[in-house]
């Protein structure tokens, strides 16, 4: 299983945190608490890579296999 390492940072009364891959592009999400910013960020991983997959673009296999693993980090 891959880990993908999402770093949280806060800015002023929100978080936000962001992960790029080179191969499969980035995703960036901000909200006012973690636990909602953790719930957004894996919908919108989600949603990334169900584009990419029906776009035809070429992503890593862990990711179209699903076989990964997200960890927060502060």
């Amino acid at each position: 299983m891959q880990k993908i390492y999402v770093n949280i940072i806060k800015s002023g009364d929100n978080y936000g945190c962001s992960w790029h891959d080179n191969t499969a592009g980035t995703v960036v999400v901000t909200s006012d608490t973690i636990e909602s910013l953790k719930e957004k960020f894996d919908e919108s991983l989600k949603l990334h890579i169900d584009g990419c997959i029906a776009d035809g673009d070429e992503l890593p296999p862990y990711l179209v296999s699903n076989d990964y693993e997200i960890e927060f980090e502060y």
